[in-house]
């Protein structure tokens, strides 16, 4: 009984590592993008925000856009 406990802890270690990793991937990718903007400062500032968000989900950050994307998808205001 205790194998089948750790390798499922195992697994849920590795998907969290993975997770981890496609993070930390998707804000250096935002990062380059931004850096690659040059003085297109709009499109520098998107891509930080990006850059931002992937660590937010990284840390467990709430992001306030995030909230309110999911509030005004989920529930039907004003009708």
């Amino acid at each position: 009984m205790h194998k089948h406990l750790a390798v499922r802890s195992r697994a849920r270690a590795r998907g969290g590592r993975e997770r981890h990793q496609r993070h930390l991937s998707d804000a250096a990718a935002a990062l380059r993008r931004a850096q690659a903007a040059g003085p297109a400062a709009e499109l520098a500032a998107e891509e930080l925000r990006a850059a931002a968000r992937a660590l937010g989900r990284l840390t467990g950050a709430i992001d306030t856009e995030a909230v309110l994307d999911s509030v005004f998808a989920e529930f039907c205001i004003g009708k």
